[in-house]
């Protein structure tokens, strides 16, 4: 078993999608489909069921990601050894507020454990070698590699009226109290807007964590990633019916430099 076996199979795992995997792994989408069969050949066992939208891990990759994950960060962190400090080059990322902390840092861990690095997290609009955004947020000299995507819902507080519809349109949201976030463009607002929808904004929030407690205290209804609800919170989620609005998040770099060598392990 090869690491680099490994690190195709973590792609796979963490993307969910054969071919988003491919991509960041630099490797052709029928090599890295190959590797993933002689792994499954070696452990007989079955990693992913295959589907139309991409895979999906079973119970042996649940098992087998984190020891790969582990031996991975291991081996990156032996190589590290044996780089000296004079040698480390300054790796400056720039963040939107509206990430999800964990899943960035697991993101970012063959960079955080590669001793040649040092890596430095500043704000998205501070000087920086590339950083993590949404699409709609890429400049015109930029070039956007997609890390992830997000599915968004409709976060409704419980007891209000819009939680007891089945279905639930943009339109359902006229002069609803509606919470909006700060960042990335809402083109699913700027839609309602040009059909004559008469939005009643009564707070806005700088990050995913503060929307959430605002819906969670009853102010209003916010359209969030599905990914920021919790079962503990006081919130009914329902999906648009007439569409499906989603957040590509991924890099963001100038274009005329290229992807900084550093990150191309995650993107």
């Amino acid at each position: 078993m090869e690491l680099r076996t490994l690190t195709y199979f973590v792609a796979v795992y963490e993307e969910g999608n054969i071919s988003r995997a491919a991509k960041r792994c630099y490797v052709s989408q029928p090599s890295l489909s190959a590797a993933i069969s002689s792994l499954e050949s070696q452990l007989d066992n079955v990693l992913f069921k295959r589907h139309k939208k991409g895979v999906t891990p079973t119970e042996g990759a649940d098992q087998l990601y984190l020891s790969a994950r582990r031996l991975l960060n291991d081996a990156a962190a032996i190589r590290s050894m044996f780089v000296s400090p004079e040698q480390k080059q300054i790796l400056t990322l720039g963040l939107i507020s509206a990430l999800d902390v964990q899943r960035v840092m697991n993101l970012l861990q063959p960079v955080i454990n590669d001793r040649r690095y040092e890596l430095r997290l500043v704000r998205s609009g501070e000087p920086c070698d590339a950083r993590i955004t949404c699409q709609e947020d890429v400049a015109a000299d930029e070039s956007f590699r997609e890390l992830w995507r997000e599915e968004f819902v409709l976060a409704i507080p419980e007891g209000n009226p819009l939680s007891l519809k089945p279905e639930i349109f943009l339109s359902d949201l006229e002069q609803q109290p509606l919470i909006v976030r700060q960042y990335c463009n809402n083109n699913l607002l700027a839609a309602g807007r040009m059909a004559g929808i008469q939005f009643n904004l009564v707070a806005s929030a700088f990050s995913e964590e503060w929307a959430v407690a605002l819906v969670n205290e009853g102010i209003g209804v916010a359209i969030l990633p599905s990914n920021y609800i919790k079962p503990e919170h006081k919130i009914v989620t329902r999906h648009f019916s007439n569409m499906e609005p989603q957040r590509r998040v991924g890099l963001a770099y100038a274009s005329d430099k290229g992807l900084p060598k550093a990150l191309r392990a995650i993107a």
